[in-house]
């Protein structure tokens, strides 16, 4: 266990602004949604496939913009 008083936190600003510049720089490298993807056929593999291909999209092209976003944000704060 330690005893006293604990020391000051303290921050280096020019170590937090270099670290939220790579924070920006990182997040503005984030390309967009890829456009939707739609494989033809209609064989059983196929159908299956295609089925299941919403579930594989739909959280990149919501949340691609959303964490490019948020990240962008927290670099500038």
């Amino acid at each position: 266990m330690v005893s006293g008083t604990p020391q000051p936190l303290s921050v280096d600003p020019e170590e937090l602004a270099a670290a939220g510049n790579e924070l920006s720089s990182a997040a503005g490298q984030l390309p967009p949604p890829p456009p939707p993807f739609m494989p033809v056929g209609a064989d059983p593999l196929s159908a299956a496939i295609i089925g299941q291909i919403p579930a594989i999209e739909l959280p990149i092209e919501t949340q691609l913009p959303l964490i490019k976003a948020q990240s962008t944000a927290t670099a500038r704060n």
